[in-house]
């Protein structure tokens, strides 16, 4: 897993702003896999970031198998 700093995300052309999270969902609704999508606002922007598979498995499994990529957005 990469770690990120702010200085490799200004080197790549990332620009770093503040954003007050809005809301937070950890959901197996909507494909039947774990996944994350975070509420933000930006004072003048808003966006909802997510959206990745975290795992997958099943409601009241006993089990959970994580995906590193997915794990990596949280």
């Amino acid at each position: 897993m990469r770690k990120w700093t702010q200085d490799d995300l200004i080197a790549t052309g990332h620009k770093i702003e503040n954003a007050r999270i809005t809301s937070a969902n950890l959901s197996m609704a909507d494909h039947g896999v774990l996944t994350l999508d975070i509420g933000l606002d930006g004072g003048v922007w808003g966006c909802v970031y997510g959206g990745y598979v975290i795992g997958k498995g099943y409601l009241g499994a006993s089990e959970f198998i994580g995906y590193a990529s997915g794990l990596e957005s949280i």
